[in-house]
């Protein structure tokens, strides 16, 4: 067995013409490592990258989003709906510049549609609004909930107030009474055991109100009584 000694390293570069006096074509071993790793590390290249050039270009051909100035809508919900809950499907029309060549003020805006989803849920009172950010052409919407007037029943709250009006006589003898409510109960109420009624007398019902936001309790049903007078008995 043997082992390479200096010279023997030096004349297999020799052959392969990397040493001795004659010229190398990649120069000193700095110079083939160099080579090896593609031009020397921490350089900085007088070439510019198409990768970075693809960026740059897509960058600039990227449509800067415009902010628009958010708008307010209003819906309606009846009493009913707003018990139960619903779904409201609402259709928003906006304007927007017609891309084609010819001078501005003969260019038409173009009307695009859209279709905004409301999911309402049980309890929701008048007022509440609902946001949605910037899509696209559409600017930021807030709807804003209207509550429907009710034919005989009055919101407070979560309590529902419902305003009987009887004669005097039925004050006296007591009267049945049917009451439908959001839910789709007819409540029946006998006054019989309330006799007198008076002018302002209140009945409470806990429980059969509207729903609660946030739980599944109830508010209160409230019966005022309005007492008419003799010539508007009925």
């Amino acid at each position: 067995t043997g082992s390479f000694s200096h010279e023997d390293i030096s004349s297999i570069f020799e052959g392969m013409g990397m040493g001795g006096g004659g010229a190398s074509p990649l120069g000193d071993l700095g110079g083939l490592f160099e080579a090896m790793m593609g031009g020397g590390l921490g350089r900085e290249s007088s070439g510019s990258s198409p990768f970075g050039t693809s960026a740059a270009r897509k960058q600039q051909q990227r449509r800067p989003v415009k902010k628009r100035k958010p708008v307010t809508r209003t819906f309606s919900c009846t009493l009913e709906e707003l018990y139960h809950g619903c779904t409201k499907k609402l259709k928003v029309t906006n304007p927007v510049p017609t891309k084609h060549d010819g001078p501005i003020q003969q260019r038409e805006p173009t009307l695009v549609e859209k279709i905004y989803t409301l999911q309402i849920k049980p309890g929701w009172k008048h007022g509440t609004k609902l946001h949605y950010k910037q899509q696209g052409d559409f600017p930021p919407m807030t709807f804003v909930l209207q509550e429907k007037k009710h034919a005989y029943l009055t919101r407070e709250g979560d309590d529902l107030l419902w305003t009987c009006h009887i004669s005097q006589r039925q004050a006296k003898r007591g009267a049945k009474l049917k009451l439908p409510l959001p839910d789709g109960e007819v409540l029946t109420v006998l006054t019989e055991d309330r006799v007198p009624m008076k002018e302002g007398d209140v009945i409470t019902f806990g429980g059969k109100g509207m729903p609660v936001k946030g739980g599944p309790e109830r508010g209160d049903l409230m019966i005022r009584f309005h007492v008419k007078h003799d010539n508007h008995q009925s």
